[in-house]
């Protein structure tokens, strides 16, 4: 979590690994003002195809309502 209210920021990203503040180090991220978490896609059984699914999108919405003409939280995947 962020002291400041803000999302963590990513501090490096490679194929397969990023490095996100406060996070430490993963392959994928969900990000909101405030904090984040690890982005398991078994949870949601989200795969390549057929994508991301609404399921996690909720995960982002539930932390991060959406504000009109707002950048407020994001899902981040590493290998794509």
């Amino acid at each position: 979590m962020t002291s400041d209210g803000a999302a963590p920021r990513i501090l490096d990203v490679s194929w397969g690994r990023m490095e996100v503040e406060s996070l430490g180090v993963g392959k994928d991220f969900v990000l909101y003002p405030g904090g984040g978490q690890t982005w398991d896609w078994g949870v949601t059984g989200m795969s390549h195809d057929p994508g991301v699914r609404p399921v996690d999108v909720a995960v982002v919405l539930a932390h991060a309502p959406v504000a009109a003409g707002e950048r407020v939280a994001g899902l981040f995947h590493s290998t794509c």
